[in-house]
């Protein structure tokens, strides 16, 4: 686990991390729940960006932060291993859940 970043919204806090290598295709950024932000945190019980959630077009997203409506994070540049760049989508939390689009 790796790259945490905090996001609050109006009930609780939403905490991102990134898990496995980033040399993998199974890099992948999750998301946990707290009512405060001293905890606990509880984890969703899915991933929220992932090589197969963004139909291949990232490869290994992670370290993601968000900022007014937008989620960046990195992931391999065209196809390849050789470099990784920035993307960003727009994120909403409705009901306080992390939702792209």
């Amino acid at each position: 686990m790796e790259a945490p970043s905090v996001v609050k919204t109006p009930p609780r806090y939403l905490l991102f991390y990134s898990a496995d290598t980033f040399q993998s295709t199974g890099y992948h950024t999750c998301y946990a729940i707290a009512p405060t932000l001293s905890g606990p945190f509880v984890k969703a019980d899915a991933q929220f960006l992932s090589t197969d959630l963004l139909g291949g077009k990232v490869d290994a997203p992670g370290g993601a932060d968000v900022v007014d409506g937008h989620i960046y994070f990195h992931g391999w540049l065209n196809g390849g291993r050789t470099a990784r760049g920035l993307y960003e989508l727009p994120i909403s939390f409705p009901g306080d859940t992390p939702q792209l689009g």
